[in-house]
């Protein structure tokens, strides 16, 4: 919810940047704010309105039954349902705590502000200047959003081509795989290397804890 809320803003605050764009760049645009609206409408049904929700994806689901995607729709239906519960009671709790709620959402920004200016910060190691960390974190934002459905580890593939599409204009041609990759390795693979090797050390230092006891 914080991501599409922040990147829903960004979008209306940058549309004339996002406007620019063409072929695949647009295709990539128009996808992130399509999922945007998708997500956003979602919230706001499973906070208000459930039943239209529920009618919605029963008629998804029928349709997807009718072209052989799915098998079961009553099954579907069942995990949708639970989902939906789920979520509500979450957004009930957020209501009641507005405390809380508050800081959640200062603290999802930061979070997402930091990650997303991974690329500015980049940018700025090749000594360029010609664009501002507003609109690299604007689109980096909508990379994020437009391929994080996609059902490939790590969201691998999809990344780097949409990474070349939105922001490879910033870069001249001879540094972009360069650019590029380190994106890729600070904003991936070095937090999945450091995840791992975090884990190892706490599960490591628990069997020995518990050997010692």
């Amino acid at each position: 919810m914080g991501v599409t809320i922040y990147t829903f803003f960004l979008a209306v605050c940058k549309m004339k940047l996002l406007t620019n764009y063409y072929g695949g760049a647009s295709a990539f645009i128009i996808t992130g704010l399509t999922l945007n609206m998708i997500m956003l409408s979602a919230i706001l049904l499973i906070a208000f309105n459930q039943q239209i929700l529920l009618k919605i994806c029963k008629a998804l689901f029928n349709l997807l039954y009718k072209i052989h995607l799915i098998k079961d729709v009553k099954k579907m239906m069942c995990k949708t349902e639970k989902f939906i519960t789920e979520y509500r009671d979450s957004i009930s709790k957020l209501k009641e705590n507005h405390r809380f709620t508050i800081k959640m959402f200062a603290l999802t920004f930061i979070q997402l502000t930091v990650f997303f200016s991974t690329t500015f910060f980049i940018y700025k190691s090749f000594n360029l200047d010609k664009s501002n960390i507003l609109d690299i974190i604007c689109l980096q934002s909508f990379l994020y959003m437009a391929v994080s459905f996609i059902p490939t580890p790590g969201t691998a593939g999809a990344s780097e081509i949409g990474f070349i599409l939105l922001l490879g204009h910033l870069f001249p041609s001879s540094i972009l795989s360069a650019a590029m990759l380190l994106w890729r390795g600070i904003s991936y693979y070095f937090s999945l290397l450091f995840s791992g090797i975090f884990s190892f050390a706490v599960t490591t230092l628990k069997k020995k804890k518990v050997f010692n006891s």
